[in-house]
C-alpha cells in the first residue's frame, strides 16, 4: 500500500496545476526569461502554479532573480541586456494576469 502512496500524491499534485507562460521585459523593450538569456519575440518562458496567485508569486520571484542579475552584472560591467522592469504572466487559456489582486500579494511581495 505504502509503494503507491507517493506516485499517487505525485499524480495528485501534478493533476491539480495549471501550465503559466511569461516573460520580463527590460526597460530597453527586450524580453527575458530564466535571468538575461534573451529570447524571440514570440518565445516565452513555461512553469506551473496550483492558482493564478501562486503562478504571479513564482513569476514575480523570477523578475526579483533577473534583476538582482541584472545588479550584479552591472557592478562588473558585464551587462549586455536593460534592467528588467515589467512582468508578463498568461494562464492556459491566455489571459493576461500579470495585474492581479489578492489579499496576501502586498505581504508575499
Amino acid at each position: 500500500m505504502k509503494k503507491y502512496f507517493i506516485p499517487f500524491l505525485a499524480l495528485l499534485l501534478c493533476s491539480c496545476s495549471e501550465k503559466y507562460t511569461y516573460y520580463i521585459e527590460t526597460e530597453n523593450g527586450e524580453r527575458i526569461v530564466a535571468g538575461n538569456s534573451t529570447i524571440g519575440e514570440n518565445e516565452v518562458g513555461n512553469f506551473r502554479a496550483s492558482s493564478d496567485s501562486a503562478a504571479y508569486l513564482e513569476g514575480y520571484h523570477r523578475l526579483v532573480l533577473a534583476q538582482q542579475v541584472y545588479n550584479d552584472l552591472a557592478q562588473a560591467n558585464l551587462n549586455k541586456h536593460g534592467k528588467p522592469v515589467r512582468l508578463f504572466i498568461f494562464n492556459e487559456d491566455g489571459t493576461e494576469i500579470s495585474n492581479i489582486d489578492f489579499a496576501t500579494k502586498h505581504a508575499e511581495e
